[in-house]
């Protein structure tokens, strides 16, 4: 069975602007847990659900959202998966996904990837 996405939404902040949120598209439940960390949290409200979609590589050419790995465990087998995490939250990130939630296991380790991905 294929994986539902969702309308998930990026909130930025910055000192000297106001708050900005964008809209994209992430299989369901990827978030969940997360946005604290990552700055990202799906979509509630009908307002949230109408802004216009982004993708995911149009985020990650702009300023506002680096690509972060993490390395999991699930069922004793190490996996490893993509988020997109806020700026603003990038410089603390790897400290506070380690122990969380995410697909099912426990995170392991998060890092900046070493390759460009662009799916």
């Amino acid at each position: 069975m294929a994986a539902k996405w969702k309308i998930h939404i990026l909130t930025t902040t910055d000192a000297d602007a106001p708050s900005k949120k964008f809209a994209f598209l992430a299989p369901d439940g990827q978030y969940t847990g997360l946005s604290a960390t990552t700055g990202v949290a799906e979509a509630t409200t009908d307002g949230e659900k109408s802004l216009p979609l982004c993708t995911v590589e149009s985020l990650l050419g702009s300023p506002l959202v680096v690509r972060k790995t993490v390395r999991y465990t699930k069922a004793g087998k190490t996996r490893y998966g993509d988020l997109v995490v806020a700026v603003d939250k990038a410089d603390t990130f790897a400290t506070d996904i380690v122990g969380k939630t995410y697909n099912g296991g426990v995170v392991k380790d998060a890092y900046s990837p070493r390759r460009a991905s662009f799916r």
